[in-house]
């Protein structure tokens, strides 16, 4: 159940209007879709919890980085933070640029251990040695824009992955 899949933790961030931070176990995207659609329904949540409305919650979502390479990470970092990119990555995040969501030109190296950002408030956090961290997403007990967050990660991994074989190959 739930209950085994998730820890509520304190957060300084919304420590004021005695909220929390739900942290899950990692697993794949469908595991997320499937608990998450069923307890974002549960009447008790929706009546006595908020996200969205007061706008001090984030969804932050965890990628584990063993199988992406620094190319990888690169060209999302350079995607989610492009100019061009921002009213779009804004209008699926449901939120700009805050001091816990930076957004930060990028180019491709900037994903090298060697070159790496140690800011952790980055829009695409990748100071973490396990999993990068898309931080740009608003709160929602909205089943819908939920799956829209998980969905949008898995979009952005799918268009940034390097190709296995070249143009000159193909």
């Amino acid at each position: 159940g739930v209950d085994e899949y998730i820890v509520l933790k304190e957060d300084g961030s919304i420590s004021e209007c005695s909220g929390f931070e739900i942290v899950t176990r990692p697993d794949c995207p469908s595991v997320h879709k499937r608990i998450w659609s069923n307890a974002l329904l549960v009447p008790e949540v929706r009546q006595h919890m908020s996200s969205w409305t007061n706008g001090k919650c984030g969804i932050h979502i965890h990628v584990s980085r063993r199988p992406l390479s620094d190319l990888w990470v690169g060209r999302m970092l350079v995607l989610i933070n492009a100019d061009k990119m921002q009213p779009l990555v804004h209008a699926i995040a449901g939120r700009s640029s805050s001091s816990y969501t930076k957004y930060i030109k990028k180019n491709l190296t900037d994903a090298t251990p060697d070159n790496r950002s140690g800011d952790r408030y980055e829009a695409l956090n990748t100071s973490g040695d396990h999993t990068i961290e898309f931080r740009i997403f608003r709160g929602t007990l909205e089943p819908a824009g939920f799956m829209k967050n998980i969905e949008f990660v898995e979009a952005v991994l799918a268009y940034c992955k390097p190709a296995s074989r070249s143009l000159r190959d193909i």
